[in-house]
């Protein structure tokens, strides 16, 4: 009797195992996959022959690859890499359900003021619904898990988008010898109703209109004084705008945001503060 057990003993430890692993939505989480150069299910600003910040990366964490990115010189200047789970529409991947955690294991080289950050945008409808963030600060050598809580203000997300990024304590392009290595990203944990949390009061909580044409407003709160930097930038990661605030004042805030020069297409605004950064998508029409 025992040894009839064993086997589907077996067969249901399997089985839990892949329906564990199944409840991980993210896109090649593990980057194993690539086509062309490029990780599968997710954007990068990969230009083949002129710039290649995101590369295959090895030894990796977990698998046969992981996944760098870094600062690369170009005759146009230095180009940060730019790496999100999301389509050329700025669209992201679907969930079904308030994930409470993004996990996923780094290394990270960094030179004078560079930061990695990482960042999860939630979705309902288009709308905002949650948000992970942290930044990285200090040089790690091997590789490392980061958990970070993702904070709910709408509770039933359909849709996120994960991104990987190198700043600047100073606002400047990172210096060259930058990068990150990424590997076995995830989101986990299910954030049950009584223990749902607000967004972090540093936040932009609307653009409007949008999509805007000439003129639109960007409301944003943030929970201390200091220096604001608004940058909007589009799918290559080419900067069109960036509009800096200094000292802002703690609190809720609006500003204008001229788009009449800015061609027609998607781009994400990113809002940096002394708290961190945030980040919305917007739309430009003509």
């Amino acid at each position: 009797m025992k040894k009839q057990l064993l086997p589907i003993l077996i067969l249901f430890v399997i089985g839990f195992a892949n329906t564990v692993n199944a409840q991980n939505p993210v896109p090649n989480p593990g980057f194993e996959n690539w086509t062309t150069g490029n990780p599968d299910g997710w954007f990068v600003n990969n230009i083949p022959g002129f710039a290649v910040p995101i590369t295959q990366a090895t030894p990796p964490h977990n698998g046969s690859f992981a996944l760098k990115g870094e600062v690369v010189s170009t005759l146009g200047g230095d180009i940060v890499p730019v790496i999100a789970s999301m389509d050329m529409n700025f669209v992201g991947f679907p969930i079904t359900q308030a994930f409470a955690t993004l996990s996923f294991y780094y290394k990270f080289n960094k030179v004078t003021t560079g930061i990695f950050g990482a960042f999860a945008a939630m979705y309902e409808n288009g709308a905002g619904a949650g948000a992970a963030a942290q930044e990285f600060t200090s040089s790690v050598t091997s590789f490392t898990q980061a958990n970070i809580p993702v904070y709910y203000s709408s509770f039933n997300p359909d849709t996120c988008i994960i991104e990987f990024v190198l700043t600047d304590t100073v606002l400047t392009t990172p210096a060259i010898g930058n990068y990150f290595i990424i590997d076995d990203v995830a989101l986990s944990g299910l954030v049950g109703v009584q223990e749902q949390q607000a967004i972090s009061e540093m936040s932009i909580s609307k653009v409007q209109p949008n999509p805007v044409n000439d003129v639109s407003y960007i409301y944003y709160s943030i929970p201390q004084q200091g220096d604001i930097q608004f940058a909007l930038y589009d799918i290559s990661g080419k900067t069109y705008k960036t509009i800096n605030v200094p000292m802002e004042t703690a609190g809720k805030h609006k500003i204008e945001l001229d788009a009449a020069d800015i061609p027609a297409g998607f781009y994400i605004l990113r809002m940096t503060s002394v708290s961190g950064y945030t980040t919305a998508k917007v739309q430009v029409v003509k």
